[in-house]
């Protein structure tokens, strides 16, 4: 399960982030109550507290341990 991180442009693979999460991937809304994934928009701007370790691929993936919706 993953969502990808689109700064720029979303045509440009090299500016992309794949954030791989799971069941204890913790998400919050801008009110800081939980949400789940599927709460989650197109567009919407987020923080991702993530894994140090990220691959050497493109686009890179880390795994997420919060999300947080601004």
């Amino acid at each position: 399960m993953y969502i990808f991180l689109e700064p720029d442009d979303p045509n440009n693979i090299y500016t992309q982030t794949r954030l791989v999460y799971s069941e204890e991937t913790l998400i919050l809304n801008c009110e800081y109550n939980e949400i789940s994934i599927n709460d989650l928009r197109v567009g919407d701007f987020i923080v991702a507290y993530h894994s140090n370790a990220m691959t050497m691929s493109i686009p890179p993936q880390t795994s997420v341990y919060i999300i947080e919706v601004k």
